[in-house]
């Protein structure tokens, strides 16, 4: 099973690969990052890209979609989808999402990778089998100061009615065998060890000021403001509420201090304890 597992994955990603290099160029033009996105970068924006960047990269501020068939695998003994199956699909869209815009070559080129520190998922419509659903994957976006938040949705394949929701937290940490690419960004590199800063990861790996703004979105309501893609054609499908979405990624995070409060609490307690 875990076999299987890791073959669907890598033909998601492989997927994305493909669609990238079949993309039409009209299209590639509208999506990919351009020279133009430069205009109006402030003093804090990252430094000038890598050449593969304005040449590959999709700009991340857009919704990526991608068809995923739902099989006699993922189904249980009530006849739909099963629960822990949607985690499975949401992972089978990032690999799509992760090779279509290439941000695995961005975040390679930067020398960080991303792990997952949260996910709240929310069942609104099941699914049966032998249905062919999208995903719908936007992000990373900015959380909190030390994650970020991948939004992703299943929907039905004329994106009326969507069958779950998520909102994934994930943290960056450096490659240990693997350093930046260039001298500049090497310059950038401040967190050895550990989950390293937002605005770090943004500057390593977010090269257009249209990304960073669109990533701004998430943050709490003073220092948020909308994104340069929230009135974009492309996204016309997507229903991510950034009203909900940020309350969520509010309830998460104070959840998770909590969490870490009560078992450190304990910890303490119990060290004290044997002392004694």
């Amino acid at each position: 099973m875990v076999f299987l597992h890791i073959v669907r994955s890598l033909q998601f990603y492989l997927r994305g690969r493909f669609a990238h290099a079949l993309m039409k160029a009209d299209e590639f033009e509208r999506l990919r990052i351009t020279h133009a996105h430069y205009d109006v970068l402030d003093s804090d924006a990252p430094p000038t890209a890598p050449a593969f960047v304005t040449k590959e990269c999709l700009c991340l501020s857009r919704d990526v979609v991608v068809p995923i068939y739902v099989g006699l695998r993922l189904i249980d003994g009530f006849g739909h989808m099963n629960n822990a199956s949607y985690l499975e699909a949401f992972e089978f869209g990032r690999w799509y999402h992760f090779s279509y815009t290439r941000l695995d070559k961005r975040m390679w080129h930067a020398a960080v990778y991303p792990v997952v520190s949260g996910i709240n998922i929310q069942y609104l419509k099941e699914i049966k089998p032998f249905q062919t659903v999208n995903c719908r994957i936007r992000g990373p976006l900015i959380a909190d100061d030390r994650t970020m938040v991948i939004l992703q949705q299943l929907e039905s394949k004329d994106g009326k009615t969507v069958y779950a929701t998520a909102t994934m937290q994930v943290a960056a940490l450096n490659l240990p065998f693997k350093k930046p690419a260039t001298k500049e960004a090497r310059s950038l590199v401040v967190t050895k060890r550990g989950a390293m800063p937002v605005e770090e990861f943004m500057t390593r790996v977010y090269y257009s000021a249209a990304e960073r703004r669109a990533a701004q979105v998430y943050l709490k309501e003073e220092n948020g403001g909308d994104s340069s893609a929230a009135n974009d054609p492309v996204n016309t499908n997507s229903v991510f509420g950034v009203e909900a979405v940020r309350a969520l990624t509010e309830v998460s995070l104070a959840w998770r201090s909590d969490t870490i409060r009560r078992s450190k609490a304990i910890r303490a307690a119990a060290t004290a304890s044997a002392a004694n």
